[in-house]
């Protein structure tokens, strides 16, 4: 902190001044604490959503169960205030890279909806 006065500051005005900026410097080692707090439980959130996507993910027994590994991720997307309006998957086979299959999520409002689209690039 500064001041800026016309007279010199006494040491009773000295003391004060020390102290308000003592006080000062607490108030923004608590702000800094606080974001650091705010940071670290926003990636603890987005640890816990990408947890219950791997685990969805996981769970899968076969190719069918990708429509609701896919719809886990825009759900939990959505958890943390991301709004995709349109995303996908594409899958190729090494056989056949002149077909796909393409899953891909539509989100308008709380709606998502997810197509799969079997077809030729």
């Amino acid at each position: 902190m500064f001041a800026w006065t016309e007279k010199e500051l006494s040491e009773e005005e000295l003391r004060i001044f020390r102290r308000f900026t003592s006080v000062i410097s607490l108030t923004y080692r608590r702000f800094i604490d606080l974001k650091e707090a705010e940071n670290q439980a926003r990636e603890a959130t987005i640890e816990a959503a990408l947890e219950k996507v791997r685990g969805k993910a996981m769970a899968m027994h076969n190719s069918n169960d990708l429509s609701s590994a896919a719809s886990m991720v825009f759900t939990e997307l959505r958890k943390l205030d991301i709004k995709p309006i349109r995303s996908g998957v594409g899958l190729l086979k090494e056989s056949r890279l002149e077909r796909v299959q393409l899953y891909s999520a539509t989100t308008s409002a709380e709606v998502t909806t997810l197509r799969l689209w079997d077809g030729c690039c």
